[in-house]
């Protein structure tokens, strides 16, 4: 899987699909997803910025070309739709950054935990609590135990605002922003990212205090490889390519969500989602696409 030729078997695979469940062979729209999950496997472990990561997109590429020719042949080029985007970017190896000149730091996770640890443990001696405030962490922030501090008729929200006041004196942490402040009907709009957090942030799952790096700051629990998970340009801006019938050529240089893909797609096939659906058709569809009764099938 930490190769390319992972995904040229997941195509292999698509390939095979569309030959013995005989998509495409008739007036009915069929749908098919393939995942090219080894991008995230090679971009985990090496970094965007390497050979490595080149020379797997360098052989995708040429994949995807294969395939196309296929679903040329096998459909016609006017009977299919292919639309290309992924799910999130990657930091570059903050070593490879440091090496080009760019503040960058690894912060394994134990010494991750460690410091916030230290910093809740501070925060529970000014609110003169006797039990640990610290649960547990995640990547995402920090979980409290606040039983003691209720029983003494602290409000939570005093409590994790008292924490995140000392989470933002770690050096690896850009801001904390609190359960309460992610959960408010209202944000203030001059806070940077806290918009991104609040549409990430769920009552019953999320930390207390949840946590925005510095942006160059990696926490991993490995000496090596990368990871994602930050609002920062590297881990959101990613592609979205619709190629094929009905799509009208161009370049669209404006701000798009991933969320637009179905709502797109649904377009596409002259279908409209429910009005609750996050996300818009960007080609803005109001027809059914055309299609022959019975496309040619060719071996």
């Amino acid at each position: 899987m930490q190769t390319p030729f992972a995904d040229e078997m997941t195509l292999d695979l698509a390939e095979r699909l569309v030959v013995e469940e005989r998509l495409g062979a008739d007036r009915a729209p069929d749908i098919l997803w393939v995942g090219l999950s080894a991008a995230d496997i090679v971009g985990h472990a090496y970094g965007p910025l390497s050979q490595e990561t080149q020379d797997y997109y360098v052989r995708l590429d040429r994949r995807l070309g294969v395939f196309l020719e296929f679903l040329d042949r096998r459909l016609g080029s006017s009977n299919y739709t292919i639309a290309l985007t992924s799910d999130h970017g990657v930091m570059p190896l903050p070593e490879e950054l440091t090496r080009r000149g760019v503040p960058a730091s690894r912060v394994l996770t134990k010494d991750y935990t460690a410091a916030l640890n230290a910093a809740t443990e501070v925060a529970r001696t000014e609110l003169g609590l006797s039990k640990p405030l610290f649960r547990s962490s995640n990547y995402m922030g920090v979980y409290l135990d606040l039983a003691e501090s209720t029983s003494r008729g602290l409000a939570p929200a005093e409590v994790r605002n008292r924490v995140a006041d000392k989470l933002r004196s770690v050096p690896f942490v850009a801001d904390a922003m609190t359960a309460d402040e992610l959960s408010a009907s209202h944000a203030p709009s001059d806070r940077p990212y806290l918009e991104l957090y609040r549409h990430s942030f769920s009552a019953d799952r999320s930390p207390d205090v949840m946590l925005r790096p510095k942006e160059y700051a990696l926490t991993r629990w490995k000496t090596c490889g990368t990871s994602h998970g930050t609002p920062y340009r590297f881990d959101t801006h990613i592609p979205m390519v619709f190629f094929g019938a009905g799509v009208p050529a161009g370049l669209r240089t404006e701000r798009v969500h991933t969320t637009d893909l179905a709502p797109t797609l649904a377009g596409l096939l002259g279908a409209a989602p429910p009005a609750d659906v996050d996300g818009v058709s960007r080609f803005g569809f109001q027809r059914h696409r055309t299609r022959p009764a019975s496309p040619r099938l060719r071996p």
